[in-house]
């Protein structure tokens, strides 16, 4: 399926040992000999003082990764660079032959430049250039265990007080740049936790013990029945009281709609050469409904599924609709002033009927042709931003991004991970999420509401303005909430300036799904909406509050299965005019 990555200090990296074990956990014991793992434990530094307890930690996660059924390799205690390079380079080959690798970390670790550093024992860090050569980067690490063929697991316990990082900081005179680890963003099914969000220290323990975040982890790997979401989720809370909430596990990652556990194993499928099944929509609608939870949604299972394999289970769910609550308080909104006027290109604004207190505020954009894609020229694009012309019809679309408050209103729950207030953006949802979030709004309101095809969304986003990299201008702190400047969280919408338009966050805070399937040639679907039960990747737009400055680009592009969530990636609503 994808790859696993666990830093402990690093929000990443722990919490998805429990991932990929979980995720590993669903195999049978005959295939218990393909799960390999490399366990390494450094504490007595040659150039820095030694730490508490990383050789226990590596021993315990050592046997608790046995006891799972992986073939550890390990546990190997203070390690000098020549000894972590050959042996990443063995068990590189280990990998190739497996369905799953895990590399376990507990040391010094440092963030230079933006990229992740583990730290050997004998490492010598007086510079920035030192880096490549005395560590060994995150990205070796990942590279060497790629090979493997269903799960892939780094776990670096690796963010502790750094005296190297200190003396490196000293000699830039920017003592700032190397607290903690820098975020990380994992290709495809790939997981990462960090034991500490990004750009904060984790601790390493009392002396005879464990670190906190390995005590965590070490207490919950054997539970069993628990999807990895929820068991990352525990050592999480775990952490944070038993360090008085001074450090935070945090998960970077995506789930498909299949849980994974770290216990209970089942039977792996066989191989076949076969095409693999068609998706089970009923399944998918029926796990949406369940994990929402309220009366609208098993309504809109019904909906779809009047006779489906779940329908006695949905009408026995059925309870009255929760009263709608309305989203974000007056003091809670841009001020009027703030938001800059709509320019020529906007349609006229339509006075129907009055707006809900749940529904979304819409923008007018009027139809018209533009450059799709980034030229040539632009730092930092890809081969899939090819620039081409794209007519769009006149069409509305929300001046924010869907907030926490009117999916409540609507959908009587709260899917979110950052729950700090009604305006902030609701996050992990599926496309699948939305699509049911969207039938029982338009029912409710009788409108037709939508997800923004591609082509309409980068129209808004450039807001009639040509040459932009940003969606509103080229000064990003001015408009985004992006990795420079978020604190590694969502921010309530409309905080940032608006672009010509008129809309607020285009450019991060959450990445944005669209209706349209995510064709890396721009072969035509950027300007068409896919179908409800698809399964192809969908195409998603905008970059986040995690992402550096490349991705929030308004040319920037990405594809997600429909069936993901996670927690850095919302919506916003269109509607045709």
């Amino acid at each position: 399926m994808g790859e696993i990555v666990v830093m402990s200090g690093r929000s990443w990296r722990i919490g998805l040992l429990i991932v990929a074990l979980a995720a590993l956990g669903r195999l049978s014991a005959a295939d218990a000999a393909e799960r390999v793992a490399l366990v390494i434990g450094n504490s007595r530094y040659d150039h820095a003082p030694y730490l508490n307890n990383p050789e226990r930690d590596a021993q315990a996660i050592a046997e608790a990764l046995s006891g799972l059924g992986f073939q550890v390799t390990g546990p190997l205690l203070n390690q000098d660079k020549s000894k972590m390079d050959n042996v990443l380079r063995q068990f590189g080959r280990r990998a190739r032959s497996a369905e799953a690798a895990v590399v376990y970390f507990s040391g010094h670790g440092v963030e230079v430049g933006g990229k992740n550093y583990l730290i050997p024992k004998d490492a010598v860090l007086e510079r920035e250039g030192d880096a490549s050569l005395e560590t060994v980067a995150l990205d070796v690490v990942l590279d060497q265990i790629g090979g493997a063929s269903r799960y892939r697991l780094v776990i670096l316990d690796a963010c502790r007080d750094n005296p190297l990082a200190n003396n490196m900081a000293r000699a830039k005179g920017e003592k700032a740049a190397y607290r903690g680890l820098a975020p990380v963003e994992p290709g495809g099914q790939t997981y990462v936790a960090y034991a500490a969000r990004a750009g904060q220290r984790s601790q390493d323990g009392a002396a005879g013990g464990h670190s906190p975040y390995a005590a965590a982890l070490l207490k919950h790997l054997p539970r069993t029945g628990l999807p990895l979401e929820r068991l990352f989720g525990a050592v999480s809370d775990e952490v944070k009281r038993t360090t008085s909430g001074e450090q935070t596990p945090f998960l970077y990652g995506e789930f498909g709609a299949e849980p994974i556990y770290l216990a209970g194993l089942a039977p792996a499928a066989p191989a076949s050469s076969s095409p693999p099944p068609a998706a089970d929509h009923d399944l998918i609608a029926w796990q949406s409904a369940e994990k929402c939870g309220t009366a609208a949604c098993f309504q809109a299972y019904l909906d779809d599924y009047p006779s489906g394999r779940y329908a006695k289970m949905a009408k026995a769910r059925l309870k009255p609709e929760p009263s709608p609550r309305p989203p974000a308080t007056a003091s809670t909104a841009p001020a009027p002033e703030e938001r800059p006027p709509v320019t020529a290109s906007a349609a006229p604004v339509s006075m129907e009927r009055p707006r809900q207190s749940f529904e979304p505020e819409l923008v007018p954009i009027k139809g018209g042709c533009f450059q799709m894609g980034s030229p040539a020229s632009e730092p930092d694009r890809s081969d899939e931003e090819r620039q081409h012309e794209v007519c769009v019809k006149a069409f509305e679309i929300g001046v924010h991004e869907v907030m926490q408050g009117q999916w409540r209103a609507v959908m009587g729950s709260n899917p979110s991970r950052f729950q700090q207030g009604d305006d902030y953006p609701v996050e992990l949802v599926s496309w699948h999420d939305v699509q049911t979030y969207l039938k029982t709004l338009n029912r409710r309101t009788g409108q037709s509401y939508r997800l923004p095809t591609e082509a309409e969304w980068e129209y808004a986003c450039r807001g009639g303005v040509a040459g932009e990299v940003y969606c509103g201008g080229n000064d990003l702190d001015r408009l985004a909430w992006y990795e420079g400047n978020s604190g590694h969280q969502t921010h309530p919408v409309g905080k940032k300036a608006a672009n010509g338009f008129g809309l607020y966050d285009m450019s991060g805070n959450v990445w944005e799904w669209t209706c349209s399937m995510y064709d890396k040639d721009y072969g035509g679907a950027e300007q068409k909406c896919s179908k409800e039960d698809t399964i192809n990747p969908l195409a998603v737009r905008g970059g986040a509050w995690n992402f550096n400055p490349d991705w929030v680009r308004s040319a920037n592009r990405s594809g997600v299965d429909p069936t993901v969530r996670a927690h850095n990636r919302g919506f916003r609503l269109a509607r045709s005019l």
